[in-house]
């Protein structure tokens, strides 16, 4: 600042410069100005984005990853063979009028045994005064456990002895079909049995022990662990055969979730964050059976490396198109496709962000792919219903996509200028034009999507039964 005796005695030039420095200054501060308006804003939606998230976990282990997992609702209840439930219309709301279950859902080949709580049977009788003739018994379904039963299986194999020795070394010699379980004092039905009882049931080992003991069985966790990892290794070259056959399917769906393998640990013995639980599924339609056939291989990896995450594609020299979440390390596949349920959750972010006034852009962007979507899920109905041939269907599909996809883009480019591209709609707005060139690959393809939840699906349809690769250390560890 200057003082009215500083201004005296300058010259008309050096006031014109003054003038201008003062309005070179003021131009640089209504720039730093906005610039921090704009960080000041930016900090704010991320602020309201992790408020709206607060209470949902942010690992993609969950179901809670997507909000188009009402489509997971949908195939819950057709797997069970559940008709859609009816809608009452009752003032204020609509709520939902539920099946009624029959009291036991056992298969029909369950045995019955009929209890008949009478001897006497008269066929009259007065009550109250009142005389009653007898109808047709009153049953009523009572469910009955045989609790856990242990069977002794001998086995009997043939044994030899040296004919002519005196050496007290045991030298026979036993004619086993399989050298590393048949001396093994476990059945197969045992070992699966434990194996579903760990993980679907969530049974540890030291709890199945103790139920064993109860019964009389005494055998230790160690023990358990111990059995299972040798029929674990005689699975191994089925395991093989079985990934071979997933990476021969005409298309493949890969995603990957954060999970936690207990010994895994780094250096300084905290247990590793770098554990995937790594989803491959293959699909490949059936033209004369009008069918999906999917394959869902789940493996345990350490880190996402382009190296691990491509190493089977390598390997078995997969050529097809796959679908990704769109990870930088896919992107050297030459055929590779994203997931648009990816790309929109940035704009459902901005949403979230902007709850008390939603972002116009962004509503409609997230409408668009609505359609989009739709529209696929429509004509796969119709192609699984016979109504539409392979090739109908690819081009249909074609037919209604495009335009989505078209008037999704032009959109994006006539709103990119007005938005700062370190702001979460910025931010948005760049992913997708990054990814613009692999959003329509699943067009090509009759087992393509335009999602990548298929992944989804697999992850907590098979998490429970998470495969022996992932728990195979940890079972190394306990029976050492």
């Amino acid at each position: 600042m200057y003082s009215k005796s500083d201004l005296v005695g300058k010259t008309q030039e050096e006031l014109v410069q003054l003038v201008l420095d003062m309005q070179f200054c003021n131009v640089n501060l209504a720039a730093e100005r906005e610039k921090h308006l704009d960080k000041i804003a930016n900090l704010e939606e991320i602020i309201r984005l992790k408020t709206a998230e607060k209470f949902t976990p942010s690992s993609e282990q969950t179901g809670s990853l997507f909000e188009e997992l009402e489509l997971l609702a949908q195939f819950e209840a057709q797997k069970n063979g559940l008709p859609e439930s009816e809608q009452i219309v009752v003032e204020a709301h609509t709520r939902k009028k539920h099946k009624t279950r029959e009291n036991s859902s056992l298969p029909a080949s369950t045995p019955v045994i009929d209890v008949y709580n009478y001897e006497e049977t008269p066929s009259e009788k007065v009550i109250n005064g009142v005389l009653y003739k007898r109808v047709e018994d009153k049953t009523i379904d009572k469910v009955y456990i045989v609790p856990q039963k242990y069977i002794i299986v001998r086995d009997h194999y043939l044994k030899y002895e040296p004919a002519n020795t005196t050496d007290s070394e045991d030298k026979s010699v036993v004619e086993f079909k399989s050298k590393k379980l048949d001396g093994l004092a476990a059945t197969p039905n045992f070992i699966a049995h434990s194996v579903v009882s760990k993980f679907d049931d969530y049974l540890p080992f030291y709890r199945q022990s103790e139920i064993h003991q109860r019964a009389g069985l005494i055998v230790q966790r160690q023990k358990l662990a111990s059995w299972i990892i040798k029929y674990y290794e005689e699975l191994i070259p089925l395991e093989k055969v079985l990934k071979k056959q997933v990476y021969s399917s005409a298309m493949l769906n890969k995603d990957e979730t954060k999970t936690t393998v207990l010994n895994v640990r780094t250096k300084s013995g905290k247990v590793s964050q770098n554990s995937f639980m790594y989803i491959t599924i293959g699909t490949t339609f059936n033209e004369k059976e009008v069918a999906f056939h999917t394959l869902v291989l789940c493996e345990y990896i350490q880190g996402r490396s382009k190296q691990v995450l491509l190493e089977d594609i390598e390997k078995f020299n997969y050529k097809g198109p796959v679908i990704t979440d769109g990870l930088k390390q896919y992107l050297h596949i030459e055929k590779h496709g994203t997931c648009w349920v990816h790309l929109i959750r940035k704009f459902k972010d901005v949403l979230k962000a902007t709850a008390n006034k939603k972002d116009i852009n962004a509503t409609i962007l997230v409408s668009i792919y609505t359609k989009l979507s739709n529209a696929h899920y429509d004509l796969v109905e119709k192609l699984k219903n016979k109504e539409l041939t392979k090739e109908e269907f690819l081009k249909q599909r074609r037919e209604k996509s495009e335009p989505l996809i078209e008037e999704f883009f032009d959109k994006i480019e006539d709103i990119k200028s007005k938005y700062s591209s370190s702001g979460l709609m910025g931010k948005a707005i760049n992913y997708a034009l990054e990814y613009k060139p692999y959003t329509s690959l699943y067009l090509d393809y009759v087992e393509g999507a335009p999602d990548n939840n298929c992944c989804l699906c697999a992850v907590l349809e098979n998490a429970r039964v998470f495969k022996h690769s992932l728990q195979h250390k940890e079972l190394e560890t306990l029976a050492s």
